[in-house]
């Protein structure tokens, strides 16, 4: 006689973590799941997930550990201290140092609120790039770019020629940068130079400082600890600066320098516009992120990368606000009261202005993007060919004066405004208003079942899981529409007014 088989129901639903996870992929990931997606809902998740607009999680969140930042293998892990050291090293650079000279006076009613007018941009434009780079899962700014701008299937071409011009304009920005910094360095130290030299003063001055740092300038990557000690010592180098500039201010010396030939756009506010412009800010939240491991503690929010970009910002601020009070303060009737500092003094300035811009050069060359080398040349050499070539067109341009020169930083100066404040805005503007939204709690695709019990569009269709999508939709409205006016408010008032004055500057209408 036949046995019979009870009946044994199909086990009840329940919560996960990673329920939450498959419905927040990116669309480009939207097929990884083959688990179907189930909600009960709770409080506490609720307020997690309203209280991130824009982002797939909060900071701490553990899906981020099977996310790309954690299985990046382009990209090296930096300790916490690192990734602030880089996030507040390029901001006590060039447009710090000439914050004292007669090109960058203001008065204080002018100088003071665009200190922190620009200094308020820069945080919110490194708070875009972090949010685009977790939005759309990439932690390559190169892919961010593709996923705005060639995403999908049969755009192979497109994605081409957006990624080499990624790569070529980055290269150029970090180029410009070197072959200023080179050539600032070596107009400081002319002065020291003999006229009866055996070679030209300015050919050895350059020769000299780019043989010093070139070793540091082909290091692997960030991670290398020459590069973190030459940063270091680019920062101790401006701080120490600052305090000697503090002493003679108040020993009632004059700190104003003079400048030959300033460049049109550097000049006045946009030398604090400068100040504060920055271009690494996926890689170095990449390298943070990639150094939390799977399976262990969370980090504390004292680590994360926003807190780190908002102190590196305030600290910077702090360090710059003197030179530029003391600038504003140089009338023409105080300079002549004033007497002029010892020459002793005026080189040690020279020789901690040379630091500062000298040490922070590999930092800033190290991140070069490599560009297209031919194979017949890759198989003679081991030697980074690209890095060589980059580093020797720097080296060169360095040599540039008069127009040439001049023009060569007003190059850097719209460079660097449009890839700090302009692109970032733009690229936000394409993925969150020309692309479909990415889902809070709903799968993008129905998901297949994982077991015989559970219907292929179960998950899918839940009227549950669609009320709840929405009504977060409707929580995370205003708040989009908030972050949507202060995008375009950096696009279009800031970003265009900041062309506009550009080209006339260029122009001599003003």
């Amino acid at each position: 006689m036949p046995s019979t088989v009870p009946h044994v129901p199909p086990p009840p639903r329940t919560m996960s973590s990673d329920s939450f996870e498959d419905g927040r992929r990116s669309p480009s990931h939207e097929d990884d799941s083959e688990s179907a997606l189930i909600f009960v809902s709770e409080d506490g998740q609720q307020d997690d997930l309203d209280t991130t607009p824009f982002e797939l999680s909060s900071d701490d969140d553990e899906q981020e550990e099977n996310g790309p930042f954690a299985r990046s293998t382009s990209t090296e892990s930096l300790s916490s201290l690192s990734v602030f050291l880089y996030l507040l090293s390029p901001l006590l650079k060039l447009g710090a140092l000439i914050s004292t000279y007669d090109i960058a006076r203001l008065p204080l009613t002018v100088a003071l609120p665009g200190l922190f007018f620009f200094a308020g941009l820069c945080v919110f434009s490194r708070q875009i790039w972090y949010m685009l780079s977790r939005y759309v899962r990439r932690a390559d700014m190169e892919e961010v770019f593709l996923e705005a701008l060639a995403r999908g299937r049969g755009k192979e071409r497109r994605r081409y020629f957006v990624r080499m011009a990624v790569r070529f304009s980055t290269a150029l920005l970090r180029v410009l940068l070197v072959a200023v910094y080179l050539r600032s360095c070596a107009d400081a130290t002319l002065r020291y130079i003999p006229e009866k030299f055996l070679i030209p003063p300015r050919i050895a001055a350059t020769t000299a400082l780019a043989l010093v740092i070139s070793p540091l300038c082909f290091a692997p990557s960030l991670a290398s600890s020459l590069v973190i000690y030459s940063t270091w010592l680019s920062v101790a180098s401006y701080v120490t600066w600052l305090a000697s500039v503090a002493y003679a201010h108040a020993k009632g010396m004059s700190v104003d320098h003079q400048e030959a030939h300033a460049p049109a756009l550097l000049q006045g506010l946009s030398i604090i516009a400068f100040t504060y412009t920055t271009s690494c800010t996926i890689p170095l939240y990449a390298a943070l992120k990639s150094s939390s491991q799977p399976g262990m503690p969370k980090q504390k929010r004292s680590k994360s990368f926003k807190i780190f970009s908002l102190l590196s910002v305030v600290i910077a601020t702090a360090l710059i606000l003197p030179p530029v009070i003391f600038s504003s303060q140089a009338s023409t009737h105080a300079l002549q009261n004033m007497t002029q500092p010892s020459k002793s003094l005026v080189t040690i300035w020279t020789a901690l202005s040379v630091m500062t811009l000298m040490f922070g050069i590999p930092s800033i060359f190290v991140t070069v993007p490599t560009l297209p080398v031919p194979l017949a040349i890759r198989r003679h050499t081991n030697l980074p060919v690209s890095r060589v070539v980059l580093f020797i067109v720097a080296f060169s341009m360095s040599f540039l004066y008069g127009a040439a020169s001049s023009g060569m930083c007003d190059v850097l100066v719209i460079l660097a405004l449009l890839s700090t404040f302009t692109v970032p805005a733009l690229l936000h503007i394409v993925i969150h208003n020309f692309r479909r939204p990415l889902s809070i709690v709903m799968p993008g695709t129905p998901a297949q079942p994982s077991h015989p019990g559970i219907s292929r569009s179960d998950s899918y269709n839940d009227e549950l899981l669609q009320r709840k999508e929405r009504t977060l939709q409707r929580r995370r409205l205003a708040r989009r529409i908030m972050w949507d006016i202060g995008v375009w408010t950096l696009l279009l008032p800031v970003s265009g007014g900041a062309l506009i004055w550009c080209a006339g500057r260029l122009l001599g209408r003003w």
